[in-house]
C-alpha cells in the first residue's frame, strides 16, 4: 500500500512540476515577443465590429425615417463606439487614421465643431507619424482642421494650419497646382474674416488664376473664389470686383 501511495503521490508532484514548467515556458516566451517588438495578432471579431459600426454609420445618416437630429445621434454614437474600440486594440494604425479623419469630418458637417476640433487634434500625430510632415495626406488634415479653427472664428489658429498645408502643398504640386490652389484660397478667405482685405486678395487671385487656367471660369471651385472676391471688394467700398483673368482674355481679343 506504501508503495502505491508513493506512486500516487510522484505522479502528483510530476504534474505540478510539469505545470510550473508550463507556465515558466509561456513566460519567457512573452519576455521574448516583447524584446522582440512583436505584437500579438489583432482580434479578427473585434476589427470586423469597427467596420460594421463605420458601415452602420454611413447607412443611419443614409435612413430618411428619422429626423437630421436623430440620425446625427445615432451616427455620432456609433462613430464612438469604433473609434473606442479601434484605440484599445492592435488596430491597423493607417485605417485608424481614416476613422479619425472621416469621424471629424462627419463632426463638422453637422455642425459639431468643438468634436470635430478634438478629434482632428488626436488624428494630427497620427497622420504625422504615417506619412511624416511633408505627404499631401497630413496636409489634408492640417487644412481641415484648418476649416474648423475658422468656421469657429479662431482665425490665427485657421491660418496656422492653412499655411502648414500650403507650405507641403507647394512642396509636393508646385504653385501653379488645384491643391495649392485651394490653400491659397482658404487662407484667402481667412484673411477677409479678419478684415485684412489687401492680404485676402493678394491670396485669393493667386487662387482663381490657378483655377481659371486649371479647372476653367465655370468650375465650381473658380466661381467659388470669385465669389470671395467680390465679397472683398464690397467690403473696400469698391463696388464691382476688377475683371477676372479670363474676362481680361476675352476683353483683349474681344470675344
Amino acid at each position: 500500500m506504501a508503495t502505491i501511495r508513493n506512486d500516487i503521490a510522484f505522479a502528483e508532484n510530476k504534474q505540478k512540476i510539469l505545470l510550473a514548467l508550463s507556465i515558466i515556458v509561456i513566460g519567457l516566451l512573452y519576455l521574448e515577443r516583447e524584446r522582440l517588438g512583436i505584437k500579438a495578432a489583432p482580434d479578427v471579431e473585434q476589427k470586423s465590429e469597427i467596420d460594421d459600426l463605420l458601415k452602420q454609420a454611413k447607412s443611419v445618416m443614409e435612413d430618411e425615417s428619422d429626423t437630421i437630429t436623430v440620425r446625427i445621434l445615432k451616427a455620432k454614437e456609433l462613430y464612438e463606439k469604433a473609434d473606442l474600440l479601434a484605440s484599445k486594440t492592435d488596430y491597423d494604425k493607417e485605417k485608424y487614421s481614416h476613422l479619425l479623419f472621416d469621424y471629424a469630418d462627419f463632426l463638422y458637417n453637422y455642425g459639431l465643431y468643438r468634436d470635430s476640433e478634438a478629434v482632428y487634434l488626436r488624428q494630427i500625430p497620427l497622420a504625422e507619424e504615417l506619412y511624416g510632415t511633408e505627404h499631401p495626406n497630413t496636409a489634408s488634415t492640417y487644412n481641415n482642421i484648418g476649416e474648423v479653427y475658422h468656421t469657429q472664428g479662431d482665425y490665427p489658429k485657421a491660418l496656422e494650419y492653412h499655411f502648414k498645408a500650403l507650405k507641403i502643398d507647394e512642396k509636393v504640386f508646385g504653385t501653379n497646382h488645384p491643391n495649392t490652389a485651394r490653400d491659397y484660397n482658404n487662407i484667402g478667405t481667412v484673411y477677409y474674416k479678419s478684415k485684412e482685405y489687401d492680404k485676402a486678395l493678394e491670396y485669393l487671385n493667386k487662387a482663381l488664376e490657378i483655377f481659371e487656367t486649371k479647372l476653367g471660369p465655370n468650375h465650381p471651385n473658380t466661381k467659388e473664389t470669385q465669389k470671395w472676391i467680390n465679397k472683398v471688394h464690397a467690403a473696400m467700398g469698391e463696388g464691382r470686383a476688377k475683371p477676372s483673368f479670363f474676362q481680361r482674355l476675352k476683353s483683349f481679343f474681344k470675344l
